[in-house]
């Protein structure tokens, strides 16, 4: 428990500096929104009652990424990157109600199309953009 104090208490001094997150590693979506920067994960936390805020050294290192999900349940989404990837580390509702593991599996999936239709976008409007000069 002493490890675990320590280490809400860092993340509490550390929601005091202003510091923008690295890039998200997926774009997200109207329904998947990454959090981009501290204040934004204090909101959710609090909007949430969660304690989602603690991550925020984990997401700063870039070990970590936290999104907030609006469909098909509210939910606090975090992943961790491994040596395979990025994986589920946790999602949360609200008081950090439990999340159906096939719910939180269908918004991570839907997480990853969202690098498919992030390319593709850009790959099309640079061709438009090419193809107009």
């Amino acid at each position: 428990w002493l490890s675990r104090w320590l280490g809400w208490h860092q993340a509490g001094r550390f929601l005091e500096v202003p510091v923008i997150y690295p890039a998200p590693p997926f774009p997200g979506n109207e329904e998947i929104i990454p959090i981009k920067d501290v204040l934004d994960l204090r909101k959710e936390g609090m909007k949430m009652e969660h304690c989602v805020a603690s991550h925020s050294l984990l997401v700063a290192q870039g070990s970590h990424y936290v999104y907030s999900v609006h469909q098909p349940v509210r939910a606090t989404l975090s992943i961790k990157k491994t040596y395979d990837g990025w994986v589920i580390d946790e999602m949360k509702g609200v008081r950090n109600f439990p999340i159906d593991s096939r719910i939180q599996e269908q918004c991570f999936q839907s997480l990853l199309e969202t690098v498919y239709l992030f390319s593709t976008k850009n790959i099309q409007e640079q061709y438009w953009t090419k193809t107009q000069i």
